[in-house]
């Protein structure tokens, strides 16, 4: 205790403030389990069949969609204008090295901060919205290549 009376604890937080950040941690933990019940990894291989999905998906409506069509992703027009398909196939891994590592790096700040359940969320988040856009793409290139 210092001498002005204050019990804050010297370069910590106050206790209502932690109960207060746990409350929320263990509320997204629960949340996180409701939006995917199973392991993380397992969310990976969603992530990586959506992008093989969208990688197959635009090269069949590049080469054989009867109307004229061309990339919308500037980044992965770019990828195919100076590669090719190859091109493509290296940014889309190229994407999934950034989600790994952004991932990689929430949990890490959230372990450190002893925050699991935020970092569980925001990582499932993270995938949810790449998987759910990427299968978008995907129905969007099926729907260009029909006559």
């Amino acid at each position: 205790m210092s001498e002005t009376g204050d019990t804050r604890p010297l370069r910590g937080e106050l206790p209502e403030r932690v109960a207060k950040k746990q409350t929320w941690d263990d509320n997204l933990l629960r949340f996180s389990w409701l939006m995917w019940p199973r392991g993380l990894w397992l969310l990976w291989f969603v992530v990586l069949g959506s992008t093989a999905l969208d990688y197959t998906s635009t090269v069949y409506a590049l080469k054989f969609s009867p109307h004229p069509i061309f990339e919308a992703n500037a980044l992965a027009r770019l990828a195919i204008q100076l590669g090719g398909f190859g091109g493509l196939a290296l940014w889309d891994i190229l994407k999934i090295g950034i989600y790994i590592a952004l991932t990689m790096a929430i949990n890490r700040v959230s372990a450190r901060e002893n925050r699991l359940g935020l970092g569980r969320f925001s990582s499932i988040v993270l995938l949810f919205y790449y998987s759910l856009f990427s299968l978008a793409a995907t129905v969007n290139n099926i729907l260009l290549s029909l006559p």
